[in-house]
């Protein structure tokens, strides 16, 4: 099934480009550019009231959708000990008692690896075993002097990238409790958000949240001496936050117009996925989750305490 979802979805994606341009132009806005006309097929989904506190990132493992919340205030640098991860079902229900809800302050990204849930939390990744929800060890970035771990990606079975928006970093780590090593690259990327990884490529790709909405989609080229960091999203720019990968077409979201894009890595061309909300925005759209099996979107509102499931055609 996730093989046909995937082959199928690639040529929808790829007849919509063709068919609308779908590439950003210097006189038009971000939320002005053309759509790619595809229409979600299954559902749309809008989930409020469903005890949320600022949504920031969404992972599923088995039946279960794993949701990390900064917390009632949305301080996403504070240690002020209210944030928790919630769970729901397949369907978006909430289902009783959070995962965990002690020991958080602002968890944002998440990765799961080898029975255990990482979440970065301001200035630490902590772990989670999944069975027990019981903490299960953490990582402190402290020394580097961040106050905002963003997202978390696995490099492999033993590794994870980890992004630090406020210093302009990413980092390597080892796991369970290896040292963090800095991907120093060139250019330096300003304000890394959101991170996936190609393991067949070893690329690592980066959304950022830079200042004024001068934010792009780039890739990191991995050498022994010279790690590069190129811009892939053209003329592009927003406040981008989740990204993810499909194919040739990276999906990621935009704070700047609320969405959630498509982007082809290949000719740079970026087309807006109707998102068909009622609002046609979601606000604050965070780290999105590609659930391949279901053919779903879960994305996160962090401004309205929101989860927005869009289903795909194939």
């Amino acid at each position: 099934m996730r093989i046909f979802f995937s082959y199928t979805l690639l040529a929808l994606i790829s007849l919509a480009f063709m068919a609308c341009g779908g590439e950003a132009t210097e006189d038009k806005a971000p939320d002005q550019q053309d759509s790619a006309v595809l229409t979600p097929s299954k559902r749309v989904m809008y989930l409020e009231d469903k005890g949320l506190a600022s949504p920031e990132s969404i992972i599923k493992h088995g039946d279960v959708y794993y949701i990390a919340n900064v917390g009632k205030e949305l301080l996403p640098s504070e240690k002020d000990g209210d944030g928790f991860i919630s769970k729901m079902d397949s369907e978006g229900n909430a289902l009783e008692g959070h995962f965990v809800s002690e020991g958080l302050d602002a968890p944002k990204g998440m990765a799961i690896l080898n029975g255990i849930l990482y979440v970065a939390d301001v200035d630490k990744v902590k772990g989670f075993d999944l069975a027990s929800g019981n903490a299960a060890g953490e990582i402190d970035f402290s020394f580097s002097g961040t106050s905002f771990l963003n997202d978390i990606v696995a490099k492999s079975g033993s590794e994870i990238f980890v992004s630090a928006t406020d210093i302009n970093k990413v980092y390597l780590v080892k796991l369970p409790d290896g040292t963090p090593e800095e991907i120093v690259t060139q250019p330096t990327i300003q304000k890394p958000n959101g991170l996936a990884y190609d393991a067949s490529k070893n690329l690592l790709y980066v959304s950022t949240f830079a200042p004024e909405a001068s934010g792009v989609i780039g890739m990191v080229t991995m050498k022994p001496n010279l790690n590069t960091f190129t811009t892939l999203s053209g003329d592009y720019k927003g406040s981008l936050d989740g990204i993810g990968m499909l194919g040739e077409f990276i999906y990621f979201t935009d704070w700047n117009n609320g969405s959630l894009l498509l982007l082809n890595s290949e000719s740079g061309q970026v087309g807006r996925y109707p998102v068909g909300l009622p609002s046609e925005q979601i606000k604050g759209p965070a780290d999105a989750y590609l659930d391949e099996e279901k053919g779903e979107f879960w994305i996160p509102g962090m401004q309205e305490n929101t989860v927005t499931i869009l289903s795909l055609p194939f």
